[in-house]
């Protein structure tokens, strides 16, 4: 249990002789006044909350945020937007001012990549983000993409650049996610086991739900009861052909012969593209037409 005791504690006044102290050891310092901004002031509150001159802190995070505004091109700053990739990679190497502070300080620093115009590449230290993408394809099926990045504006442009060659257009957050939800999938072939006995076995675990094609039993399960299901099959010596958490549309959109190819060629590409880590789609393509697509291929 969580020890709440601390709430009971009473709360004890500013001690205003360890303020002044540290406004006067503040004022010592070699440094023009004011030139850590907020810092400065905060570090006066605490020693103030501290009741000493010098407060004390069981651990430091630094975070540096770096990003892309496009004010070089105006006139305003003398330095391209090359050098601001450049800097982070000081940064991650421990080559920046910041840097040899932090490892003074022993502080933990981080490097939180907000858009920069230039690729840095994987660098320690650096902050990737995860996020998705939406988009409509050939035929309005919708598209959502999974992208992990540590430069969401670059990511952003590179697929808008794919849908717009593609003849497509992404889609505003919200206007196709809600056309999918998180689920987990298992996909047992057939042949491997006996489709009540299956049925049984998954819904007593915990599944939701559990159809049937003409190769395969596709098994859906909540989130929260994926695992289950996943390990029952185990148990019962069951061969999964696929196993995993994902994103399943609601409903599904038949695409003819002329989307279907565009389609595919468009799922291609996104899926070379190197911040994309897995592209979910709502298209039904039927067996004949992707048969024909795949000999036209």
């Amino acid at each position: 249990m969580n020890d709440f005791s601390w709430l009971q504690q009473s709360v004890k006044p500013l001690d205003e002789n360890a303020r002044g102290a540290a406004q006067s050891r503040q004022q010592q310092l070699t440094k023009p006044p004011g030139a850590l901004g907020r810092l400065e002031d905060l570090a006066i509150q605490l020693a103030a909350m501290q009741g000493r001159e010098q407060p004390q802190v069981e651990s430091v995070f630094i975070g540096v945020f770096a990003g892309d505004h496009g004010i070089a091109q105006e006139g305003v700053s003398a330095f391209p937007q090359a050098v601001t990739a450049e800097m982070v990679k000081n940064f991650a190497r421990g080559g920046a001012a910041i840097s040899v502070l932090a490892k003074q300080l022993g502080a933990t620093l981080e490097v939180v990549n907000l858009g920069t115009a230039f690729d840095t590449g994987e660098l320690p230290g650096v902050h990737y983000e995860e996020f998705q993408l939406e988009g409509y394809g050939p035929g309005g099926c919708a598209l959502l993409i999974d992208i992990t990045s540590d430069n969401r504006n670059r990511t952003v442009a590179e697929i808008r650049n794919i849908f717009t060659k593609q003849g497509c257009s992404m889609a505003e957050a919200g206007a196709v996610s809600w056309q999918f939800h998180k689920k987990g999938l298992l996909v047992v072939e057939k042949g491997k086991v006996d489709e009540d006995k299956l049925m049984t076995l998954v819904l007593d675990a915990g599944a939701e739900d559990m159809k049937t094609d003409e190769k395969t039993y596709e098994v859906t399960t909540g989130t929260h009861e994926f695992e289950a299901v996943k390990k029952a099959l185990a148990d019962a010596k069951i061969e999964t052909a696929l196993a995993e958490v994902t994103f399943i549309p609601e409903n599904s959109i038949k695409l003819d012969a002329k989307n279907a190819e565009q389609v595919l060629k468009l799922m291609d590409t996104l899926e070379d593209q190197d911040d994309v880590q897995k592209v979910h789609a709502n298209f039904d393509i039927p067996e004949e037409i992707m048969e024909k697509v795949a000999a036209a291929g």
